[in-house]
């Protein structure tokens, strides 16, 4: 089994797919997505798209979330931070679903965002976006240091 791990996709499909034929991408590869798939690119749906194909066809994929993730998840109920997400690609987003309103996003791209890990822990490796604070007793309670 390989593993493949890709960081920061940020709405790129086209780059993503080819990284993918590149690679050869097998269903007994482990692929491990660490997050920030959607914002800044003009295809984040496509990405998403291309994610859940995967999955359907029972590729081993894991999705990590990242600081996009999280901004894109707090718009959804917090007006200041939906300001601060659009400013930094949500727009983008948006427009790969064809809307300016992040409400008419459907919920089956929420729920599957909604679904990643904060982290993934395989072997002797742990996975984040960001980083890992290892100066408190239980370093996977601080979120905001794994994300961002």
């Amino acid at each position: 089994m390989r593993t493949f791990i890709i960081s920061d996709i940020h709405g790129c499909n086209d780059a993503f797919r080819l990284a993918l034929k590149k690679v050869n991408l097998k269903k007994t590869d482990k692929l491990i997505l660490l997050g920030d798939l959607i914002d800044r690119g003009f295809d984040s749906k496509g990405v998403l798209d291309t994610v859940l194909l995967l999955i359907e066809h029972n590729f081993q994929v894991v999705c990590l979330m990242g600081n996009h993730e999280q901004m894109f998840l707090k718009s959804l109920n917090d007006n200041l931070i939906k300001i601060n997400w659009l400013k930094n690609g949500g727009k983008e987003t948006l427009s790969s679903f064809l809307t300016s309103s992040i409400e008419k996003i459907p919920s089956k791209y929420i729920d599957f965002i909604k679904s990643f890990k904060n982290y993934h822990i395989q072997d002797e490796f742990i996975f984040v976006h960001a980083g890992i604070n290892m100066k408190i007793e239980n370093p996977f309670d601080d979120i905001e240091n794994m994300l961002w």
